[in-house]
């Protein structure tokens, strides 16, 4: 596989636990219904006739990120990304952290709206679970991932930080880095 020679173990390891989580549907490939899944089960928690702005920023924003992110891994232009066009496409796009900050960011930005109940402009521990679980992540392990993303120990995790787990998570080889655990044990 040539993504080997451009992504470390670690890489490859977050990786293929976010495809698994991406594959709602478990039939071996990221579609555009997955995205939509995934919107839609966030959604159901806090707004489930969507009616909201925020319901739809969500909604948008994860279709934006098959659009800009994914649909450029599909290589051979089939609608869908097998595991391994997904890890040669992000290979691929890992040019700097940034680029992957910038590309999730309206996602993050658009959740944070929909879950912050309290209306402080960050997510609390049970805002941020809400959000993990319909990206299929188990309940006990979003506590842990909540305990590890909070960097300043204030109890919440703002768009700030969340954008910095992002951009670990996708491009940081670093085992230490706390982004790696964004997406739960992998």
């Amino acid at each position: 596989m040539t993504t080997a020679v451009r992504l470390t173990e670690l890489q490859q390891r977050k990786l293929n636990r976010r495809f698994e989580l991406f594959d709602t549907d478990g039939n071996g490939f990221i579609e555009r219904s997955d995205l939509e899944e995934i919107a839609r089960n966030l959604c159901a928690t806090y707004d489930p006739d969507m009616r909201s702005a925020a319901a739809h920023k969500v909604y948008s924003a994860y279709l934006n990120t098959w659009e800009q992110v994914m649909v450029p891994m599909d290589i051979n232009s089939d609608g869908k990304i097998s595991r391994d066009e997904f890890m040669t496409g992000t290979a691929q796009q890992t040019k700097t952290p940034e680029d992957y900050g910038r590309a999730f960011r309206p996602i993050i930005e658009a959740v944070t709206e929909l879950c912050d109940r309290d209306g402080d402009g960050a997510l609390n521990a049970e805002e941020f679970t809400s959000w993990l679980r319909a990206c299929r992540v188990a309940s006990g392990d979003a506590d842990m991932v909540f305990a590890k993303l909070d960097r300043d120990g204030d109890g919440t995790l703002t768009v700030d930080e969340l954008t910095m787990a992002f951009q670990e998570y996708w491009t940081s080889s670093d085992p230490d880095a706390r982004g790696n655990w964004l997406f739960g044990p992998f």
